[in-house]
């Protein structure tokens, strides 16, 4: 008995990491570091950038940041860094 809830157990603790990993694939990650920097995981690209604001495409959604003093730090295939003194992030479907 106690043998088959520990497979069991397992089982479903290796449905739940499959579940994660497929999640942390799909979905756009942003990390803020206090007001002055965003860390965005899953760009698709830049819509529109200047110092005011800045839109970036991700896969199932619009990422907007307002500000001042707005700068693209880095960019690479699937990360953008944005610093400056972000005052408000949209997300648009």
């Amino acid at each position: 008995m106690r043998k088959r809830k520990k497979e069991n157990i397992k089982k479903i603790m290796s449905n739940i990491k499959e579940v994660a990993s497929s999640m942390v694939k799909t979905e756009s990650r942003i990390e803020m570091i206090g007001n002055k920097e965003a860390i965005i995981e899953g760009c698709n690209g830049v819509i529109e950038y200047d110092d005011f604001i800045i839109r970036i495409a991700t896969k199932h959604q619009e990422i907007r940041f307002v500000g001042d003093n707005l700068q693209l730090k880095c960019l690479t295939n699937e990360n953008i860094i944005i610093t400056g003194f972000i005052k408000n992030i949209e997300f648009i479907d």
